[in-house]
């Protein structure tokens, strides 16, 4: 998209028929520079995209705002878009000098150098999802007769996106054919309103005495988030029920021993964590992290298969292991979009062609892989990962993370193994083991205590695997310091069952 704007522009700005005054040819970008940076737009039938390019020199106009002094508009006009005013004075549109200094800073731009702005639901660009909330958002605030102006204090970026939506020529069509009365409402941006509406909340009708149960799944889901420390009669009644059952953990070694250093020294500055954003007193310890699970991916992965990095945030893990295994394809998942486009950047930076990014959701991903991954994936997310990969008939290679936010959902539902279950251990005595094992801050009373409920729940965790035909190893990192939370789980199937991409 920034390389069609960046070729857009040029090609706008170098045709002298469409910059001519007297030209009768409309273009679809209009450029103007106002306070700091240069800011444009470019219209599309459906949608406008509009971008920022970063510059300095900051004149003043008036007084009382900054405007560039190499100002202009494109096409040009007499007002800037009604967004700034210097008193009709638009002398500076017109001289010769500002046109070949606007000219040189659109042929030195670079893809890095445009901003684009966040416009709709998805991104830059118009989606359904857009169309679809449109409606929704349009029949709710029409049953609040059209009080949009206080709607703005609730919810002032639901209203600028329904605002700018509302400038959509082909929707307005389309809303006008629909039904949609968007003239009265327009009138609402023009004029203040005094009245707040207020909502009135129906009473919360009594529970039922049967509710009871969920009541009290709630209650612990509740605790849950609020980082809530397991009561010691709780987590007794439950440490004697996993005795009884003749449950212990089962705990091995990395595939590589000890041997799982990486030569960081030797390898390309943007895969170091640095790049990814984290301050020097992390990065060492991230460094640590990265080497036990890098290690293992290498031992396992295969020439041409696809390894896939859940919740990948920035690419620390992806980007380092789609640079040392250049032979196999790596997936980043991350819904962050902040996070994937400093990973975009580094991949970028290392020329890396056996990467490919996406936007979503883990439980949104339904490609074909051979290898699945993740570096504490909050709570459920790691079982989330691992059905993920057991769906697949996948490898994977786990570090799991906040074990006290473990909850059933829809998808997932605890204890994971029927080893677990046979022992009549309850989901909720497996969230008061998950509560426990967040509890292994270095140096504390409860280290070990925590260090032994971490090792059930991932006991459960390897026992659901293993159910599903897998040969599961539960290791601890090497050295155990780099963080609190060091579990590791390796899992790979029979050769021949395993299935490749």
């Amino acid at each position: 998209m920034k390389r069609h704007l960046i070729q857009r522009v040029l090609d706008t700005w170098s045709d002298p028929v469409t910059r001519s005054d007297d030209s009768d040819v409309s273009s679809n970008i209009r450029i103007c520079q106002r306070s700091g940076p240069v800011t444009g737009e470019l219209l599309q039938p459906h949608a406008v995209i509009r971008f920022k390019i970063p510059v300095n020199n900051v004149g003043k106009c008036n007084g009382d705002e900054t405007v560039s002094s190499e100002m202009k508009f494109f096409p040009r006009s007499d007002k800037c878009n009604g967004d700034h005013k210097c008193n009709g004075d638009n002398n500076v549109n017109n001289s010769k000098d500002v046109e070949e200094t606007l000219q040189r800073l659109m042929n030195k731009m670079r893809i890095d150098d445009i901003i684009l702005d966040h416009l709709y639901v998805e991104g830059i660009e118009m989606t359904v999802a857009d169309l679809m909330l449109f409606v929704f958002t349009y029949h709710f605030i029409e049953s609040i007769d059209f009080q949009f102006n206080s709607l703005k204090i609730y919810l002032p970026k639901l209203c600028a996106w329904f605002q700018n939506m509302t400038k959509m020529p082909k929707l307005k069509v389309a809303a006008l054919q629909y039904g949609c009365c968007l003239e009265i409402f327009n009138q609402h941006f023009e004029f203040p309103n005094i009245y707040i509406y207020k909502f009135i909340l129906p009473e919360v009708l009594q529970k039922d005495t049967d509710e009871d149960e969920n009541e009290e799944e709630s209650e612990l889901q509740r605790r849950t988030r609020s980082k809530y420390r397991a009561l010691k009669p709780e987590l007794a009644r439950v440490l004697k029920i996993i005795k009884e059952a003749i449950i212990e953990p089962i705990v091995g070694e990395h595939p590589c021993g000890t041997d799982i250093t990486l030569p960081w020294s030797e390898l390309p500055r943007a895969i170091h964590p640095h790049e990814g954003g984290l301050p020097e007193k992390r990065a060492l310890k991230k460094c640590q992290q990265l080497e036990n699970l890098v290690t293992a991916i290498r031992k396992i992965a295969q020439p041409g298969q696809t390894i896939v990095d859940f919740c990948s945030g920035g690419g620390h893990l992806g980007i380092i292991v789609a640079s040392l295994i250049p032979y196999c394809k790596v997936f980043l998942i991350e819904n962050k979009e902040e996070s994937l486009l400093i990973a975009k950047s580094r991949v970028d930076k290392l020329q890396l062609n056996n990467v490919t990014l996406y936007q979503c959701n883990l439980g949104y991903f339904h490609g074909k892989f051979d290898v699945g991954t993740c570096l504490h994936a909050c709570g459920v997310a790691t079982d989330m990962v691992l059905q993920k990969c057991l769906d697949s008939k996948a490898a994977f290679v786990v570090c799991p993370c906040c074990y006290g936010a473990v909850q059933n959902t829809h998808l997932i539902s605890y204890p994971r193994s029927q080893l677990f279950q046979k022992a009549n251990i309850s989901d909720k005595d497996l969230l008061t083991l998950g509560h426990a094992a967040d509890q292994t801050e270095v140096k504390t009373t409860l280290e070990q205590q925590g260090r032994y409920c971490m090792d059930l729940v991932d006991t459960d965790r390897l026992q659901y695997a293993s159910e599903h035909g897998y040969d599961v190893i539960l290791c601890s990192l090497v050295p155990q310091t780099c963080t609190p939370k060091n579990n590791l789980l390796i899992g790979t199937l029979p050769t021949n069952t395993a299935i490749s991409s």
